[in-house]
């Protein structure tokens, strides 16, 4: 594989790579930066309507930025499904049927920041290549955020428990809830996790209904890298068979910190992983079988590898 820093020395070669020509790639780039520029011509025009409220203006610019995000995403050059750039796109990992969720587990609902929408190194987006009954959902895009009260908050409409995988307030947090409590509960579940940094994701939560269900996976993240699973785990599944690279230098036992720091610090968190891997430790403590688990964390492994050697992030991060 050559990475980028090579195939960006000949405009003919890296625009070969992306099955293009020079000139389509050209013109690709041109369309997404009138997008752009059409979005904050928006932006400013809302500036000017005096006669609504701030917070409406907020919202209606917020609508806007969503709506860039979703159908333009990122970089125009990715791809639409597992968001890795198109030379190395993972799509052709998940060539079988997918994983039906544990039994008492209607259905995953990624809840999922606008600046993450589409970024290459988000891992989220392969858990609906992998699962059944699973989606991405974007906080700000009108038709998900009507997605998300109809099937997730409004306990008028769906009879399922809304479960964030998202730590609590604290010891006393009456909304916390652990593994095992769930398992016990006769009710069917919906997982919610949180997708985006951490702040940006803390904020999330914050704004959801205080009645919501929070499910703290600390300790069964612990276990799970201490007991030496994960690479128990690894060794059966269909990750790279390329040379290892060096490992980052962070706290994080997460397959991701070697392209993000996981949780707050320079170094990172021991009990920060990124939220393909909680809401598979999460699934698994629900009832999904290992040998399903390590199919999702070892293609995890390998888009992060492709990435790494395509954009030449070998050496360990620091």
């Amino acid at each position: 594989m050559e990475n980028m820093s090579h195939l960006v020395s000949s405009k003919e070669r890296y625009a070969q790579t992306y099955g293009m020509t020079p000139r389509q790639r050209e013109q690709t780039i041109r369309a997404r930066r009138q997008f752009s520029e059409d979005v904050h011509r928006q932006i400013l025009e809302l500036d000017n309507r005096n006669e609504l409220d701030k917070n409406t203006v907020g919202k209606m610019k917020h609508q806007i930025i969503c709506k860039h995000r979703y159908n333009h995403r990122r970089n125009p050059f990715v791809c639409v499904k597992c968001w890795t750039h198109l030379p190395i796109c993972v799509c052709d990992l998940f060539d079988r049927d997918k994983i039906a969720l544990p039994g008492g587990v209607r259905g995953v609902y990624i809840w999922t920041h606008h600046h993450e929408w589409g970024k290459s190194s988000n891992t989220g987006s392969m858990l609906p290549l992998a699962l059944d009954k699973t989606q991405m959902l974007m906080k700000g895009l009108p038709d998900h955020d009507d997605k998300m009260q109809k099937e997730v908050l409004d306990n008028s409409i769906s009879s399922a428990i809304p479960v964030v995988l998202w730590p609590g307030k604290g010891d006393d947090d009456k909304q916390t809830v652990s593994i095992s409590e769930l398992r016990n509960r006769k009710e069917e579940l919906v997982l919610v996790p949180m997708e985006g940094t951490w702040n940006n994701c803390r904020r999330m939560v914050n704004k959801l209904p205080d009645n919501i269900l929070r499910l703290d996976l600390g300790q069964e993240i612990s276990d799970f890298f201490s007991d030496h699973d994960q690479e128990i785990l690894l060794t059966r599944s269909n990750h790279s068979t390329w040379a290892p690279l060096p490992k980052p230098i962070s706290l994080s036992p997460s397959l991701l910190a070697p392209l993000r720091r996981q949780g707050k610090g320079k170094e990172g968190s021991p009990k920060n992983v990124s939220t393909l891997e909680a809401t598979v430790i999460a699934l698994m403590g629900l009832g999904m079988e290992k040998e399903d688990g390590a199919w999702i964390l070892g293609n995890a492994m390998e888009k992060v590898d492709r990435i790494r050697r395509f954009t030449g992030k070998i050496f360990a991060r620091n």
